[in-house]
């Protein structure tokens, strides 16, 4: 997620906030559900924000890899080798690739293996198209063959499969739309008629029976969601 924060400290204020959030709540209402909810917002948020950020900084880094791919076979074309295209494309791509890359000519300056530097930047960066294309460099300098060929075939390659991720994307908008407002039509409607009439809704809160069809309809509206968003996640 490229997050300048350790784990160690990431973890102890995960904890901290864990544990005084909750608390402050509770001495500030004294309501069980809003400590349930600080409880579930916190526990859940922090961690559901670090794979978003990084989900998203991955698919960013995944766009310029076929672009980058290019730049790399042309410079390999221009007569330099693989440590000079690689140190001139680190300084000329923009972040996220250009920071990994960056990474990855450090340490094969101070004497690593460039093969085994893109190795683990592919493990830290986590993109199956950056491990394929690593990989495909590995392969080359094992069996020998035209690199820069290589690289445009793999660079054709991923634009044609980012280019089908976009069209199924498209073609699933109806349905990701419609988990959507399942998830949020139900309970926006309830809000919207608590303020309108809370004499009537009332009973949802109040009574045994009102509490346990709001659990029911949680579980019921969760569940479709996720069975909705697993009937269109198509992999590419």
């Amino acid at each position: 997620a490229d997050v300048p924060v350790r784990p160690a400290e990431m973890i102890l204020a995960h904890v901290s906030a864990f544990v005084l959030v909750p608390s402050l709540v509770f001495l500030a209402t004294r309501s069980t559900v809003l400590v349930v909810l600080a409880l579930i917002v916190v526990g859940m948020g922090p961690m559901k924000s670090l794979k978003i950020i990084g989900k998203r900084r991955r698919k960013h880094f995944t766009a310029q890899l076929p672009d980058a791919l290019t730049t790399l076979s042309g410079s390999l074309r221009a007569g330099r080798s693989v440590g000079q295209a690689m140190d001139a494309l680190s300084r000329e791509v923009p972040d996220p690739m250009g920071r990994e890359l960056r990474k990855v000519v450090a340490e094969a300056r101070l004497g690593r293996s460039l093969h085994d530097a893109l190795s683990d930047a592919a493990k830290r960066v986590d993109s199956p198209d950056f491990r394929w294309a690593v990989l495909a460099m590995q392969i080359q300098a094992e069996v020998g063959g035209n690199l820069a060929e290589l690289l445009d075939q793999v660079a054709e390659t991923m634009r044609e499969r980012l280019q089908m991720q976009g069209e199924v994307k498209a073609l699933t908008a109806e349905g990701r739309a419609s988990a959507m407002m399942l998830v949020v039509l139900v309970p926006g409607l309830g809000l919207l008629m608590a303020a309108v009439n809370r004499t009537y809704m009332a009973p949802l809160v109040t009574t045994s029976v009102g509490k346990i069809i709001l659990g029911v309809s949680f579980v019921m509206i969760t569940g479709g969601y996720f069975w909705m968003n697993k009937m269109i996640k198509i992999d590419v």
